[in-house]
Protein backbone atom coordinates (compact mmCIF):
# COMPACT_ATOMS: atom_id res chain seq x y z
CA UNK A 1 0.00 0.00 0.00
CA UNK A 2 2.99 2.25 0.24
CA UNK A 3 3.92 1.96 -2.82
CA UNK A 4 0.60 2.38 -4.36
CA UNK A 5 0.70 5.68 -2.67
CA UNK A 6 4.10 6.50 -3.36
CA UNK A 7 3.25 5.99 -6.80
CA UNK A 8 -0.07 8.50 -6.47
CA UNK A 9 2.14 10.89 -5.01
CA UNK A 10 4.73 10.87 -8.20
CA UNK A 11 1.83 10.28 -10.47
CA UNK A 12 0.04 13.25 -8.89
CA UNK A 13 3.37 15.29 -8.90
CA UNK A 14 3.66 14.53 -12.54
CA UNK A 15 0.06 15.34 -13.38
CA UNK A 16 1.07 19.22 -11.58
CA UNK A 17 4.06 18.86 -13.46
CA UNK A 18 1.57 18.72 -17.15
CA UNK A 19 -0.39 21.14 -15.81
CA UNK A 20 1.77 23.78 -15.01
CA UNK A 21 3.41 22.76 -18.70
CA UNK A 22 -0.20 23.42 -20.15
CA UNK A 23 -0.96 25.99 -18.56
CA UNK A 24 2.43 27.68 -20.21
CA UNK A 25 2.14 26.61 -23.36
CA UNK A 26 -2.11 27.89 -23.59
CA UNK A 27 -0.23 31.45 -22.42
CA UNK A 28 2.33 31.12 -24.96
CA UNK A 29 -0.39 30.60 -27.86
CA UNK A 30 -2.66 33.07 -26.17
CA UNK A 31 0.25 35.83 -26.29
CA UNK A 32 1.51 34.39 -29.97
CA UNK A 33 -2.06 34.82 -31.09
CA UNK A 34 -2.16 38.25 -29.57
CA UNK A 35 0.83 39.13 -31.07
CA UNK A 36 -0.23 37.64 -34.60
CA UNK A 37 -3.57 39.70 -34.43
CA UNK A 38 -1.73 43.02 -33.29
CA UNK A 39 0.56 42.32 -36.52
CA UNK A 40 -1.56 41.11 -39.13
CA UNK A 41 -4.04 44.79 -38.34
CA UNK A 42 -0.73 46.69 -38.90
CA UNK A 43 -0.13 45.28 -41.76
CA UNK A 44 -3.24 46.12 -43.13
CA UNK A 45 -2.67 49.98 -42.32
CA UNK A 46 0.24 49.80 -43.83
CA UNK A 47 -0.94 48.23 -47.02
CA UNK A 48 -3.88 51.07 -46.61
CA UNK A 49 -0.76 53.57 -46.06
CA UNK A 50 1.02 52.22 -49.01
CA UNK A 51 -1.90 52.07 -51.71
CA UNK A 52 -2.46 55.66 -51.16
CA UNK A 53 1.07 56.47 -51.59
CA UNK A 54 0.94 54.64 -54.65
CA UNK A 55 -1.73 56.35 -56.18
CA UNK A 56 -0.06 59.27 -55.47
CA UNK A 57 2.89 58.86 -57.17
CA UNK A 58 1.25 57.16 -59.97
CA UNK A 59 -1.26 60.42 -60.38
CA UNK A 60 2.37 62.59 -59.54
CA UNK A 61 4.18 60.42 -62.80
CA UNK A 62 0.82 61.05 -64.59
CA UNK A 63 0.64 65.10 -64.14
CA UNK A 64 4.51 65.20 -65.01
CA UNK A 65 3.93 62.95 -68.01
CA UNK A 66 1.54 65.52 -69.72
CA UNK A 67 3.85 68.45 -68.18
CA UNK A 68 6.48 67.30 -70.00
CA UNK A 69 4.21 66.34 -73.21
CA UNK A 70 2.64 69.70 -73.38
CA UNK A 71 6.27 71.46 -72.96
CA UNK A 72 7.58 69.13 -76.16
CA UNK A 73 4.66 70.20 -77.70
CA UNK A 74 5.19 74.04 -76.99
CA UNK A 75 9.26 73.65 -77.58
CA UNK A 76 7.89 72.10 -81.02
CA UNK A 77 5.73 75.21 -82.17
CA UNK A 78 8.38 77.56 -81.22
CA UNK A 79 11.14 75.83 -83.51
CA UNK A 80 8.45 75.55 -86.01
CA UNK A 81 6.86 79.44 -85.50
CA UNK A 82 8.76 80.85 -83.63
CA UNK A 83 12.71 80.11 -85.25
CA UNK A 84 11.55 81.25 -88.52
CA UNK A 85 10.59 84.28 -88.06
CA UNK A 86 13.56 85.23 -85.74
CA UNK A 87 15.49 84.20 -88.32
CA UNK A 88 13.75 86.45 -90.97
CA UNK A 89 14.17 89.20 -88.75
CA UNK A 90 17.90 88.57 -87.99
CA UNK A 91 18.79 88.65 -91.99
CA UNK A 92 16.63 91.34 -92.43
CA UNK A 93 18.80 93.75 -89.81
CA UNK A 94 21.80 92.63 -91.56
CA UNK A 95 20.91 93.26 -94.62
CA UNK A 96 19.28 96.69 -93.63
CA UNK A 97 22.75 97.35 -91.65
CA UNK A 98 24.74 96.14 -94.82
CA UNK A 99 23.05 98.59 -97.17
CA UNK A 100 23.15 100.94 -94.92
CA UNK A 101 26.86 100.68 -95.10
CA UNK A 102 27.05 100.56 -98.63
CA UNK A 103 24.88 104.18 -98.87
CA UNK A 104 27.56 105.48 -96.96
CA UNK A 105 31.08 103.40 -98.32
CA UNK A 106 30.93 100.75 -100.59
CA UNK A 107 34.21 99.20 -99.40
CA UNK A 108 33.29 99.47 -96.33
CA UNK A 109 29.88 97.55 -97.18
CA UNK A 110 32.27 95.26 -98.99
CA UNK A 111 34.52 93.93 -96.19
CA UNK A 112 31.25 94.29 -93.85
CA UNK A 113 29.62 91.60 -96.19
CA UNK A 114 32.84 88.99 -96.50
CA UNK A 115 33.30 89.22 -92.61
CA UNK A 116 29.71 88.61 -91.94
CA UNK A 117 29.74 85.62 -94.46
CA UNK A 118 32.21 84.25 -92.16
CA UNK A 119 30.18 84.40 -88.95
CA UNK A 120 26.69 83.28 -87.76
CA UNK A 121 23.98 86.10 -88.50
CA UNK A 122 22.95 86.29 -84.58
CA UNK A 123 26.45 86.59 -83.51
CA UNK A 124 27.17 90.21 -86.25
CA UNK A 125 23.49 91.41 -85.51
CA UNK A 126 24.16 91.12 -81.88
CA UNK A 127 27.58 92.81 -81.47
CA UNK A 128 25.68 95.83 -83.90
CA UNK A 129 23.29 96.12 -81.14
Amino acid sequence: MLKSFQRLVSLDKSFAGLETKAQAFRAAQTLQAETQTRLHDQMQVEMHVTRGLLSDVTSSAANLQAAVDNTSVKIAQMATLGGLPATVVQWSWLVLVVFIMYQLSPRIAGYVTAAVGKLHPTTFISTIR
